[in-house]
């Protein structure tokens, strides 16, 4: 009974040694996740653009209708815009100081449909001369209406040439300009529609 006891003791302790060895020699692989890249692929579709199927005519209205900066921003869109926006811009004012006179053909070969313009000057500075005001007229016998003011360097000559390029004139305003009664007539002897032109200060200098 006494060697069966040990024997069963000894034996039960070689299977724990066994089992001990056997689970340490189990090598376990580290799990590795493969991750599949999907590749996604994107499909663009482009709407219609409408607006540049406009004609140049529908362009021109929707411009009309809107401010001076908000036609200036459109200008900036691309080319035909420009040339939609300048050819369809019949009020034109611009700061009359003798540096405008080397942009006139510039200014004009763009706004080339200006019927209504306005050449004001700060009286501090100097306005442009006859040279300015014959270029102008040259590029714009359109001109219904002239608006001008503090243009003092203008003279009775450089009214003469203009009444001679600009014959459709039908309105004139003049304010702190330093021509006389000789330009005025000029005025009203070539342009047969002008009626009722307003001096303020050309008047008091005839």
């Amino acid at each position: 009974m006494g060697q069966s006891a040990s024997t069963a003791l000894i034996t039960s302790r070689r299977d724990s040694i066994h089992s001990s060895h056997r689970s340490k020699s189990k090598f376990t692989a580290p799990i590795i996740s493969m991750q599949v890249e999907e590749q996604t692929e994107f499909v663009f579709c482009e709407e219609p653009d409408y607006i540049s199927d406009l004609p140049d005519e529908c362009l021109a209205c929707i411009f009309q209708s809107l401010n001076s900066g908000d036609r200036k921003n459109c200008s900036l869109v691309c080319r035909r815009w420009l040339t939609i926006e300048g050819q369809s811009r019949y009020r034109l004012s611009l700061v009359a100081k003798s540096d405008l006179l080397p942009l006139v053909p510039s200014l004009f070969s763009r706004f080339d449909a200006v019927t209504k313009l306005a050449l004001k000057c700060d009286r501090r500075s100097t306005s442009i001369g006859d040279d300015a005001l014959v270029a102008i007229s040259s590029r714009c016998r359109n001109l219904t209406r002239l608006k001008i003011r503090a243009c003092k360097a203008v003279t009775d000559a450089g009214m003469e040439a203009f009444a001679q390029n600009c014959k459709a004139l039908k309105k004139l305003s003049c304010g702190s300009c330093n021509f006389g009664a000789r330009g005025m007539n000029a005025i009203l002897d070539n342009c047969a529609f002008a009626r009722g032109a307003n001096g303020e200060t050309a008047s008091r200098n005839y």
